[in-house]
């Protein structure tokens, strides 16, 4: 967790306002707990290993098309970061795996988001995560949307996260 804070210091950013989606939330949550953040927002972040994400996992394995559609945004190493993803996620190891303990020593306004058709979490995911952090914490659930929600559901998750976003600076 090293280049995430080199890069924002490098900036000349102190307070920054992080935002994250899926490892990259988890990415955003593990900053937050250790750095000083204006505020944060997770899209689909996870804290630790459910059954829902093991069977999207699973299921994500059989999609052909995933690295294909990764590629636009990761170009040839799309097979190898999918194969990757998978392969880690799956170990037996790594089923164990929290972030849980870090939550409560984030202190900045956070906004927690998920889809409701979310393929890698159950619902409860969000709300234990927000729980988990303490009153300074919403959680917001999008009805349309799965993993993707800010593909998904772009205008509500905008105007949330800019609402959010624009109180925590205010």
């Amino acid at each position: 967790m090293e280049v995430l804070p080199t890069l924002i210091k490098a900036l000349g950013i102190s307070q920054p306002v992080v935002y994250g989606h899926s490892d990259g939330g988890s990415i955003a949550l593990i900053y937050a707990a250790h750095h000083a953040t204006r505020a944060l927002v997770t899209e689909a972040a996870h804290v630790k290993v459910e059954a829902e994400t093991l069977a999207g996992i699973r299921q994500a394995q059989t999609m052909e098309q995933l690295p294909a559609k990764l590629s636009k945004y990761h170009g040839p190493k799309a097979h190898q970061l999918v194969a990757d993803w998978i392969r880690i996620w799956l170990a037996e190891g790594y089923r164990d795996w929290s972030i849980e303990a870090l939550l409560p020593q984030i202190t900045c306004p956070t906004l927690v988001l998920q889809g409701a058709q979310d393929e890698y979490a159950s619902t409860q995911h969000m709300y234990d995560i927000a729980e988990q952090i303490g009153p300074q914490a919403r959680a917001l659930l999008v009805e349309e949307a799965g993993h993707e929600l800010h593909r998904e559901a772009p205008e509500q998750v905008l105007a949330a996260a800019s609402q959010f976003i624009m109180e925590a600076l205010a």
